[in-house]
């Protein structure tokens, strides 16, 4: 099957002022940003961004985690810069309110078994992995998982449960870190600090 044909590519500023209206839980706000840009890049493994649209994205969670009441708390945003400000200050503000009125986003599927207390170190573990390489791929970090996909796929593997529905294990995001995060919780992988960065590699069987 081959892959959609999109006409008209939208600029990042544009784009992100599209997906500003879009409810203001920042899941919700990723994901969507992140199937408005599977869109725009369709045929590639995975989106590919410039810098631009990169910071734009950032912005727009910002936005979603502040929920800014007026210009002021806006200015503070990194990425709002006043030209930017001039130009969609208000449209975001007014975004931002209408998403405020909108009722929570309904929860999908069956309830989650509640995370264990030794959880939280692994999800940390797994969270440096997906930041590592999605800097190496040069995306924004929300676009590929949230902290409650992470938790959903620790509990899954500690629990013996079958692979958690999220948007990590799927398509592109699975090929670019969702399989090395199976396996990294499968003691395949090792992370490591080298020359300041976090070193991922496989597990010498050597070592046991």
């Amino acid at each position: 099957m081959s892959p959609r044909r999109v006409q008209q590519p939208l600029h990042p500023e544009k784009a992100a002022m599209v997906l500003v209206g879009a409810a203001m839980d920042i899941d919700a706000v990723a994901h969507r940003t992140a199937l408005k840009l599977e869109e725009l890049e369709a045929g590639s493994a995975y989106p590919r961004m410039t810098r631009a649209t990169t910071q734009a994205i950032e912005s727009l969670v910002e936005v979603a985690k502040r929920k800014p009441r007026d210009a002021e708390a806006l200015r503070q945003i990194r990425g709002m810069n006043e030209g930017t400000l001039r130009r969609r200050g208000k449209a975001v503000l007014e975004a931002v309110e209408r998403g405020r009125e909108r009722p929570p986003l309904p929860s999908e599927g069956e309830r989650q078994p509640p995370p264990d207390l030794q959880d939280a170190p692994v999800v940390a573990l797994c969270e440096a992995m997906v930041r590592a390489r999605a800097m190496e791929a040069e995306l924004a970090y929300e676009l590929i998982a949230a902290r409650a996909d992470l938790q959903q796929v620790v509990t899954a593997v500690r629990t013996g449960a079958g692979e958690p529905g999220v948007r990590t294990l799927e398509g592109w995001r699975r090929a670019l870190v969702g399989d090395e995060l199976l396996a990294l919780l499968g003691g395949e992988r090792v992370l490591r600090v080298t020359d300041g960065r976090v070193d991922i590699r496989s597990k010498d069987p050597a070592a046991g």
